[in-house]
């Protein structure tokens, strides 16, 4: 979700994913100021992206908005999701809907009765099994020292209020959220995020609603072999081709001092998840930084996950992974980069989404020549990549408030891709942002 503001969860500050914490890292590492601005290097998939207005009770003077996650249902024909600050200053989670490209619909989820007064409430995920039948998920601020996870559906056009689904039986009930979910188009739907278990350790789990029933209570899905005794296993994306078939991706912790967050993956067959695995970084990796994967998506028997790892100390690069029958390749790099990007990019991919036919997307952010953050989109074809900026919309900001970030990207068809995210305005306020191709 590339929060820049939000810890990893710690101390009971849960719903957030480890793709904050190096964002945090990013921000640190690229304030070195150049001397000139230069333009947006843009390609031509994606037109420039427009404005997604939150809802109506959105706060005018302090605005802010920033979308996480996207699902279509055919072209131009998408949802998308987030967060917004109310009138009121709360965090209040949001979908928007587009038909042809045109986002006109937006509304806020209800939470359940048990949400703080201070809800601090986003959409992480989404998936659609049809136009109108969607589900979103997340989380919210329960009260002062507990988070929960958030599950909100669609039924027929009209989103139901959210409900905490069941964590796994071991859990201490205090830290919850949900992350990524996905379904298949005969209705089945899997669902990912982390919990604290009752000794106060955070692990990965998963949960499933088969087609036509209620979603049932989460499952652990153990870290791989040598985590740390606190592992902090942490699924950001999941893809699923099957009933009871899926690949997550995320993050987990080795034992020892220091960041030592790796990048893991695991596979769900027969309806049971397998132990995750460590996944092999790309050669120049920086042993003991920080790695990880936040998007992952499937075609022909082959899964293509996106992140990030460290090549040197204050310098990190975009890398890919492929999974198929259940094993996961080394990581590779990837070194392309738009044509303004400063000589250490610092790219991060966040999510992917690959079609029946053509080429996949993927989507995140880079640092230009001015030293500053700006959303970008990948194409993958025949193993090869390309890179290009995405201009944001009109009234986004310029020299010390030029910021962006792309964070979700979802595919239907060959060059059928709609991605959001979120830019900042003159004022330095948050906005969403969307694009869908012509």
């Amino acid at each position: 979700m590339f929060a820049l503001a939000r810890d990893i969860r710690a101390a009971g500050r849960a719903v957030a994913s480890t793709r904050s914490l190096l964002a945090a890292a990013a921000a640190a590492a690229a304030l070195i100021v150049l001397p000139a601005a230069a333009a947006y290097a843009a390609g031509s998939l994606f037109p420039r992206a427009e404005q997604v207005r939150p809802p109506s009770d959105a706060s005018i003077g302090a605005f802010n908005s920033q979308l996480y996650a996207t699902a279509c249902t055919g072209d131009r024909n998408c949802v998308a999701g987030g967060t917004y600050d109310d009138t009121l200053g709360r965090s209040q989670a949001f979908v928007a809907t587009a038909s042809q490209g045109s986002w006109s619909r937006r509304v806020k989820l209800l939470l359940p009765p048990s949400a703080a007064a201070q809800a601090r409430a986003e959409v992480e995920g989404l998936a659609c099994i049809s136009a109108g039948n969607c589900v979103a998920v997340g989380g919210f601020r329960h009260d002062a020292a507990n988070d929960y996870a958030l599950i909100a559906t669609e039924a027929h056009g009209k989103w139901s209020r959210g409900f905490v689904p069941r964590p796994p039986a071991n859990a201490n009930r205090v830290v919850t959220y949900l992350d990524a979910v996905a379904c298949t188009s005969k209705g089945f739907c899997e669902a990912v995020g982390g919990y604290t278990d009752k000794a106060g350790h955070f692990r990965a789990m998963a949960l499933a609603k088969p087609a036509g029933k209620g979603w049932q209570q989460a499952v652990e899905i153990r870290a791989p072999k040598g985590a740390a005794t606190d592992p902090e296993t942490t699924p950001n994306g999941i893809a699923c081709t099957a009933v009871g078939k899926c690949v997550a991706v995320g993050t987990y912790n080795l034992p020892g001092s220091g960041t030592h967050v790796q990048a893991m993956g695991a596979v769900m067959s027969g309806g049971g998840w397998h132990r995750a695995v460590r996944i092999s970084l790309p050669a120049n990796a920086l042993p003991g930084y920080l790695s990880y994967l936040d998007g992952v998506s499937c075609r022909s028997g082959t899964c293509t996950a996106v992140g990030v790892y460290y090549f040197g100390t204050d310098a990190f690069r975009a890398m890919w992974v492929t999974e198929s029958s259940g094993r996961f390749r080394a990581g590779k790099e990837i070194i392309k980069a738009p044509a303004d990007a400063a000589p250490v990019a610092d790219t991060v991919l966040g999510g992917i989404s690959c079609p029946p036919s053509g080429r996949c997307v993927a989507d995140g952010y880079y640092y230009n020549t001015a030293g500053h953050q700006v959303g970008m989109y990948m194409t993958l074809a025949s193993a090869r990549w390309t890179a290009s900026a995405l201009k944001p919309p009109l009234n986004a900001g310029t020299n010390s408030f030029q910021r962006s970030a792309v964070n979700a990207v979802s595919c239907t068809g060959t060059e059928h891709c709609t991605i959001a995210g979120w830019y900042t305005d003159a004022a330095g306020h948050f906005r969403s942002e969307a694009s869908s191709t012509r």
